[in-house]
């Protein structure tokens, strides 16, 4: 008898199905939630693929940007004027 009960029990293990009353109710909630998680996982991931490949892009054309030809600096102290009201004190 014990045997046949372990059977029973081990098969119903292996087909997945319930051997206590209610059990294919509880087996359908284990069911959504293991969809509802994994959808969560989903997301999850292909919202850090976005951002990754979003961000790899963005430094990529940071890195091989143009620069800017360098400002000449030979006459630049030329150029200053000091203020009016400073020239016409004297220290």
């Amino acid at each position: 008898m014990t045997c046949e009960l372990m059977r029973r029990i081990a098969f119903s293990v292996a087909v997945g199905q319930s051997t206590q009353p209610g059990g294919a109710a509880v087996r359908a909630e284990t069911v959504y939630e293991a969809v509802f998680w994994t959808g969560i996982i989903v997301l999850v991931f292909l919202a850090g693929s976005y951002a990754i490949v979003r961000f790899s892009r963005r430094f990529r054309q940071f890195l091989l940007r143009r620069t800017e030809p360098p400002t000449h600096s030979e006459d630049v102290w030329s150029q200053h004027r000091v203020p009016p009201t400073l020239e016409d004190e004297e220290p």
